[in-house]
């Protein structure tokens, strides 16, 4: 999302960040946005939640069963990352570090 003043040039910021310092103020250093249910696209007020980037990472992992894992893994290649990242729920950090066998490769085989 873009904001402007209509003077110079627009700050561009994301819309969950913008939804939760409308209604609750800054968000403090070292502090993200979580999106309670997993869905990116739900920036209601009463689905995000201040947590630790650490506690988001963590929760982010907990969001994928072995299984979802590897019906995950099947569709790299075909499916586009940004696509599948949103269909899991996940970053698409999260997709490239499975693919390149970073993250979970002891259930995928990749090395």
């Amino acid at each position: 999302m873009s904001l402007s003043s209509g003077y110079g040039k627009p700050n561009q910021t994301l819309i969950h960040r913008f939804v939760w310092e409308f209604f609750k103020g800054p968000i403090p250093e070292g502090m993200t946005i979580d999106h309670k249910d997993g869905d990116k696209t739900n920036n209601r007020i009463n689905n995000l939640q201040l947590m630790s980037g650490g506690e988001n990472s963590r929760k982010g992992n907990r969001k994928l069963s072995d299984e979802k894992i590897l019906e995950l893994h099947s569709l790299i290649g075909s499916v586009e990352g940004n696509t599948i990242a949103r269909q899991f729920g996940v970053s698409p950090q999260m997709v490239s570090n499975i693919k390149s066998g970073f993250r979970w490769n002891h259930l995928t085989g990749v090395k």
